[in-house]
C-alpha cells in the first residue's frame, strides 16, 4: 500500500511536473505569438504610414517641378526650350495628379485625414487652372501679367501648399510615434501577466521558470531592437521632409526675387519700382518728405539695334545699367521702366540738387565709352511731387517732360525749369496731347 501510494505520488509529481512543463510550453509559445503578432501589425502600420509619407513627398516634388518650370518658361527666350519647360510642366502634372489619388487611396478614413484630403483637393482645382493660365499668358506673350499672377497669388497658393504638406506630415509623424507607443504599453502589459504567471509556476518549479525568463528577455530584446529600429527610421524621414522644406523655402525666396527683378539688367522691375513709388508717396503724405521722379531714355537706341544688333543693344542696356548702378545707386533707387527706358527714385534732394542731380547723370552717360560704341546720350525728364498730386500725376509729368527733352533736341534735361518756380502747393498743368518721341 505504501508502495503503491508511493508510487501514486512520484506519478502525481510526474504528471505535476509534465504539465508545468506543457503549461510553460503553452505560456511561451502563446507570449511568443502575441508577441509576433503585436509586432507585425506595429509594423504593417508603421509601413501603411511610411507608404503615405512617399506618396506626400513624391506629390511635393511633382507641385514644386511644375513650379520651377512654369517659371523657367517666364525666363527663358528660346522657344524650342519653352516648349521643353511646358512639356515637363504636364508631365509634373500628371505625377502629382498620380501620386495625390495613391496617397487618397491610402489615406485612413479619420476625420483629419478625410478634411486633409478634401482640402488638398480644393487647393488643386484653384492652383492648376492658375499654373495653366500662366503657362498661356508665358505662350501668348503676356509675360508681365503671368509674373504678376506669380507674385500675387501663385507664391500665396505655394506657400499654402507647402504649410498643408508639414501639416500632413506631423500628423503621420505623430500617429507612428502613437503605433509605436501603442506596441510597446501593448507588449508590456502582455509581459506582466505572463510574469505574473511564470512567478506563480516558479513556486512550483524555479528550472521551468528560469527557462520563462531566459526566453522572454529573448523576446524583450527583440521587441527593443524593433523599437530602435522604427524610431530610426522615423528620425531619417522626418531629417528628410526637413530638408526638402527648407530647399522649398530657398526656391520660394528665389522666385519672390525673380518676380521683383530685370532678368537682363539686374536692375528692380516695373512692379517693384511701383511699390517703392507707393511707398515713398506715403511716406510724402504722412510725414511730408518731397521725393523726384527721373525718367531716362536712351538716344536713338532703335538705331543701335539696327546697326549693330539686339546682340549689342542688349550689352548697352547692361552696361548702362551697371554706371548708373555704380555712379549714382547710392542717392537714387533705380529701376528698368521698359524697353531702353528707365526710372530713378529720390528722396534726399531738394529741387535745386535734383536738377543739378539729374544734369550730372546725363554728363556722366555722355562721357562715358561703351563697349562696341563711342559714345551714347540720354534724354532725361524731372517731375517732383506736390501737395495736389497722386503718383500717376508725377510719373505722367516727368513723362512730358521726357517727351519734351526727345523732340526738342535729345541729349538735355527737361522738367527742372517748371519744378524751380513752382511752390510745393501748387498743381502743375498736365496736357493731354503728347507728341511721340523719336528712338
Amino acid at each position: 500500500m505504501k508502495r503503491m501510494t508511493e508510487n501514486s505520488f512520484g506519478m502525481w509529481i510526474a504528471l505535476s511536473l509534465l504539465l508545468v512543463m506543457l503549461l510553460i510550453t503553452a505560456l511561451v509559445m502563446t507570449a511568443q505569438q502575441l508577441t509576433n503578432s503585436t509586432l507585425n501589425k506595429a509594423g504593417e502600420l508603421v509601413s501603411h504610414q511610411h507608404q503615405k509619407l512617399h506618396s506626400l513627398l513624391n506629390m511635393h516634388i511633382a507641385g514644386q517641378n511644375r513650379t520651377i518650370n512654369l517659371q523657367q518658361m517666364l525666363l527663358l527666350e528660346d522657344p524650342l526650350l519653352i516648349d521643353e519647360a511646358l512639356m515637363r510642366f504636364y508631365d509634373n502634372a500628371s505625377d502629382y495628379m498620380s501620386n495625390r489619388e495613391n496617397l487618397a487611396n491610402l489615406s485612413d478614413e479619420t476625420p483629419f485625414e478625410r478634411q486633409w484630403i478634401d482640402d488638398i483637393h480644393r487647393m488643386a482645382n484653384v492652383t492648376g487652372p492658375l499654373q495653366t493660365q500662366i503657362a498661356r499668358m508665358t505662350l501668348q506673350g503676356e509675360e508681365l501679367e503671368a509674373r504678376n499672377l506669380v507674385t500675387t497669388q501663385a507664391i500665396d497658393l505655394l506657400n499654402a501648399f507647402t504649410d498643408k504638406v508639414n501639416e500632413f506630415s506631423q500628423y503621420q509623424s505623430v500617429e507612428i510615434q502613437n503605433s509605436i507607443q501603442q506596441a510597446a504599453n501593448s507588449i508590456d502589459k502582455l509581459m506582466m501577466k505572463v510574469v505574473g504567471l511564470a512567478i506563480a509556476l516558479i513556486m512550483i518549479s524555479f528550472l521551468f521558470a528560469l527557462f520563462v525568463f531566459n526566453k522572454f528577455s529573448l523576446i524583450n530584446n527583440a521587441l527593443r531592437e524593433s523599437n530602435e529600429d522604427l524610431e530610426q527610421r522615423v528620425a531619417e524621414r522626418t531629417m528628410a521632409l526637413t530638408e526638402i522644406q527648407h530647399k522649398l523655402i530657398d526656391k520660394n525666396r528665389m522666385l519672390e526675387k525673380l518676380s521683383e527683378t530685370d532678368t537682363l539688367t539686374g536692375l528692380v522691375n516695373r512692379f517693384k519700382m511701383d511699390q517703392y513709388l507707393q511707398t515713398a508717396h506715403q511716406r510724402f503724405l504722412k510725414f511730408g518728405e518731397p521725393y523726384q521722379v527721373l525718367f531716362l531714355d536712351i538716344d536713338h537706341f532703335k538705331q543701335i539695334n539696327d546697326e549693330h544688333g539686339h546682340e549689342l543693344g542688349d550689352e548697352v542696356l547692361v552696361e548702362f545699367s551697371a554706371l548708373l548702378k555704380a555712379q549714382f545707386g547710392d542717392l537714387n533707387l533705380i529701376g528698368r521702366w521698359g524697353g531702353e527706358e528707365f526710372i530713378m527714385l529720390n528722396a534726399s534732394l531738394d529741387k535745386a540738387q535734383a536738377c543739378e542731380h539729374a544734369e550730372s547723370i546725363r554728363q556722366a552717360i555722355e562721357a562715358h565709352e561703351f563697349k562696341g560704341l563711342e559714345t551714347i546720350t540720354v534724354s532725361i525728364g524731372v517731375a517732383r511731387v506736390t501737395y495736389q498730386d497722386q503718383i500717376k500725376q508725377v510719373i505722367n509729368r516727368a513723362d512730358i517732360a521726357l517727351y519734351k527733352a526727345k523732340n526738342t533736341g535729345r541729349n538735355r534735361v527737361e522738367g527742372c525749369e517748371h519744378m524751380l518756380t513752382a511752390a510745393n502747393t501748387e498743381d502743375y498743368a498736365i496736357t493731354s496731347s503728347q507728341s511721340e518721341p523719336i528712338n
